[in-house]
């Protein structure tokens, strides 16, 4: 029987949203922010980030897109709560 044999033996955790992508998104937005001049590279490497569990057969790309979206929302409404406290 042909099969695919993921690299990690598959967790027994819910998967969706992936909380590697969710991490990683809030991470990197948040990196981007503090740092305007280099957040192409850091948004790109949240965005691989999330994805090496997708390779890694741990995650569906739905959850991967989940959580990195959910990651950086929070990391959105971080910014702007720093902004008007001026925690910044």
């Amino acid at each position: 029987m042909l099969g695919v044999t993921p690299l990690f033996p598959t967790p027994n955790h819910p998967s969706y949203p992936a909380a590697h992508g969710s991490l990683s998104g809030a991470i990197s937005a948040t990196l981007a922010y503090l740092f305007p001049h280099d957040a192409i590279a850091l948004n790109a490497l949240g965005q691989e980030a999330g994805e090496s569990r997708l390779w890694a057969g741990i995650h569906f790309r739905s959850d991967i897109d989940a959580g990195l979206a959910l990651g950086r929302a929070v990391a959105k409404l971080v910014i702007e709560q720093a902004k008007s406290d001026g925690s910044q």
